[in-house]
């Protein structure tokens, strides 16, 4: 199969039978029952129904009954939504403990480094498109290990699909 976006469509005259990937997820039925098939939101880590909103995801299609609230179940995920797929998968709705994992670190190194969080994430986004120094008028300039920056600029590119500067060091520089 060229493409995993047939799902959702009606089927060329020409296809002919084949098999694909559909990304599933366990998740547990909030306070409304479900129905198999039906599209559903997923908000603040809760799956609820869709009502008019853009889906994530719908309830298994194969089940035989509705789905009660607390039941667990298979959420399919709506075709093209994932961004990685690899008999696991990534979808920005669910974070991975890997995700997880390597965020928690970049929020310890920005704390090292003495400055908040976003400052660090947003001035690397800026750095990464043009490679000019994020300037402040305050009394950031921060320097810091060479393999924490490498690692940093590692987490980046892989969490924003953002290239690798060719520098890849501190970029913060004081305005004085």
């Amino acid at each position: 199969m060229s493409s995993p976006d047939v799902l959702g469509k009606l089927a060329d005259p020409k296809a002919d039978k084949d098999a694909i990937h559909v990304a599933i997820i366990p998740v547990t039925c909030s306070h409304v029952k479900v129905h198999p098939g039906e599209p559903l939101k997923v908000r603040s880590g809760a799956v609820d129904k869709a009502g008019d909103e853009d889906w994530d995801g719908i309830v298994d299609p194969f089940l035989t009954r509705p789905v009660m609230p607390g039941e667990r179940f298979y959420m399919l995920m709506k075709p093209g939504s994932i961004t990685s797929l690899r008999h696991d998968w990534d979808h920005p709705a669910f974070k991975s403990s890997d995700e997880e994992a390597e965020m928690g670190w970049v929020r310890e190194f920005a704390a090292a480094l003495g400055i908040a969080f976003d400052t660090l994430w947003e001035g690397a986004g800026e750095y990464s498109d043009d490679e000019n120094y994020y300037v402040s008028t305050g009394s950031i300039e921060v320097y810091g290990d060479g393999e924490d920056w490498v690692k940093f600029w590692e987490i980046f590119c892989r969490r924003t699909g953002k290239k690798m500067p060719d520098s890849v060091g501190g970029f913060f520089s004081c305005a004085c």
